[in-house]
C-alpha cells in the first residue's frame, strides 16, 4: 500500500480527517517525510486508539504516555503487516452488485463469523473478497446448507486464531511479565511472535486444508465408487479373517467441553483420548482419531473390536463421562496415512449414530468371528440406516452371565 494523505487515511480506517489531525497532534500518528504521508499500519494505529478510547481510556492520557515513553506504538506494524483496509463501497450496494437481498448478505457475514453492520458502513476489503467469492460458488445451492457450511468455516478459524493468541499468551507474555519485565517490553516481543505464528499459521490452514480435502475427497469417492460397482454387480470378496472398525460417541461431550472452561477441557480431551488409547492397546487395537464428540479405532480381529467396546463402555462411565455408545463392523478396509475408510468404516460409523447410550451394537459379520464364550449377541434385525443402501441385520453386545 502507497504513501495516504489524511483524508485517504481517514477513509480507509473509517473515521474523519479531523480525527486524524487530533491524533497527530497527540503525538499517537507520526506521519512522515515533508508531504506529512501516512504509511498501511496507521490505518490499524487509529483502530487500536478508537477502542482505547471505547474502553475508558482518555485519547489525551495515551498521548502523554506515548510523549513521555512509558508506551510506544511501534510494535502496530509487526504484528498487523497487512491491516483490512475499508473500500469505498457500501454494504447496501455490495449486496445490490451481488444479486443479494441484505437479509441474505446479513446472515452469510454472520454464519461466516463476521461482525454484524450497518448497511451504510463501508465495507472492509476481506469480506468484499470473502462474500463475493462465497456468494458464486454457492449460488445455486440450498440457503440453509449455505449457512450450516459457512458456520463450520467460521467457527473454526476464530477457534484457531483465538487459539494462537493464547499460546502467544501463555508461552510468551505471561512468561515474562512474570520475570519482571515491563507491560510494554512484554507486549513488544508478543507482537513479534504473534506476527511469525500468523505467518506460519496462514501458511500450514492452507497446506491442512488441502491435505485434509485430498483424503477426504478420495474415501467419498471410494464409497460412492463401491456402491456404483455393487449396482454393477461387481461385489468385493469377503476376507476369510476381516478386521474391525469401531466408532465410540459419547453425545454431548462437546458441549460439555465447551461449558467446562478451557483448563477442564483440555484435561477432560486428553483423559478421553489416553482411556481410548489404553483400551484399545489392551485389545491389541488402535486408536485411529479422536472424533468431535468420540474416538474411531481399528482392530485386526471383530472379537477384540466387542471386548475393547464392552470395556470401554464401562470405564467411560466409571470417569463419569458422557455416556458412551459403540457400532463395529467388520469387513475389508482401505488405508490411508493411518486412517482407513471404505463401506465398512461407513457402516461402523452409523451403526454407532443409530445405537443408544451404553449400547454396544455390531452387524453379522462381527458375530460370525466372535467365538468366545463371554459375550453375548442379541438380535435386533434388520434395521435402516443413514446413508446406507441395504437394510444391516444389527445385534446388541453384552457380557455373558
Amino acid at each position: 500500500m502507497s504513501d495516504l494523505t489524511a483524508e485517504e487515511l481517514a477513509a480507509r480506517s473509517g473515521t474523519m480527517p479531523e480525527q486524524i489531525t487530533r491524533l497527530v497532534d497527540l503525538g499517537i500518528l507520526r506521519p512522515n517525510g515533508e508531504d506529512k504521508a501516512f504509511g498501511a499500519g496507521d490505518i490499524q494505529r487509529v483502530r487500536l486508539a478508537r477502542a482505547l478510547q471505547e474502553s475508558g481510556l482518555a485519547l489525551g492520557d495515551v498521548g502523554r504516555a506515548v510523549a513521555d515513553g512509558h508506551v510506544s506504538l511501534e510494535f502496530v506494524d509487526e504484528l498487523f503487516a497487512e491491516p483490512v483496509s475499508l473500500t469505498t463501497m457500501t454494504y447496501r450496494e455490495m449486496a445490490k452488485s451481488m444479486g443479494l437481498s441484505l437479509e441474505a448478505l446479513d446472515r452469510l457475514q454472520s454464519a461466516l463469523g463476521l461482525p454484524r453492520t450497518d448497511p451504510d458502513d463501508a465495507v472492509p476489503e476481506d469480506d468484499l473478497g470473502i462474500a463475493r467469492l462465497w456468494s458464486a460458488a454457492v449460488a445455486t445451492m440450498d440457503p440453509e446448507a449455505v449457512a450450516r457450511i459457512s458456520r463450520v468455516y467460521g467457527e473454526s478459524l476464530q477457534r484457531i486464531a483465538d487459539a494462537e493468541q493464547r499460546f502467544v499468551d501463555t508461552q510468551v507474555y505471561d512468561p515474562m511479565l512474570r520475570s519482571g519485565a515491563s507491560a510494554m517490553e512484554a507486549l513488544d516481543v508478543a507482537s513479534r511472535v504473534g506476527r511469525g505464528l500468523q505467518q506460519i499459521a496462514d501458511e500450514l490452514v492452507l497446506v491442512l486444508h488441502r491435505r485434509q480435502m485430498q483424503r477426504y475427497t478420495t474415501q467419498n469417492v471410494v464409497t460412492r465408487l463401491e456402491r456404483a460397482l455393487a449396482e454393477a454387480g461387481v461385489v468385493p470378496r469377503r476376507p476369510e479373517h476381516p478386521p474391525a472398525i469401531a466408532f465410540c460417541d459419547l453425545s454431548g461431550f462437546t458441549r460439555l467441553t465447551e461449558e467446562s472452561g478451557d483448563e477442564t477441557a483440555s484435561r477432560l480431551a486428553s483423559d478421553l483420548a489416553k482411556l481410548g488409547t489404553d483400551v484399545a492397546r489392551e485389545h491389541a487395537g488402535r486408536l485411529v482419531k479422536l472424533l468431535g464428540d468420540g474416538m474411531m479405532f481399528h482392530f485386526r480381529d471383530p472379537d477384540s473390536a466387542v471386548g475393547c467396546a464392552l470395556d470401554l463402555v464401562e470405564r467411560v462411565q466409571a470417569i463419569e463421562l458422557p455416556a458412551a455408545r459403540v457400532g463395529i463392523h467388520a469387513g475389508t478396509v482401505i488405508s490411508q496415512e493411518g486412517d482407513y475408510f471404505g463401506s465398512t468404516v461407513n457402516v461402523a460409523s452409523r451403526i454407532a449414530d443409530y445405537s443408544r447410550p451404553r449400547e454396544v451394537l455390531v452387524t453379522d459379520e462381527v458375530v460370525a468371528q466372535c467365538h468366545g464364550d463371554d459375550v453375548a449377541f442379541g438380535e435386533i434385525g434388520p434395521v435402516s440406516l443413514k446413508g446406507v443402501a441395504d437394510p444391516v441385520t444389527l445385534y446388541v453386545a453384552a457380557r455373558s452371565r
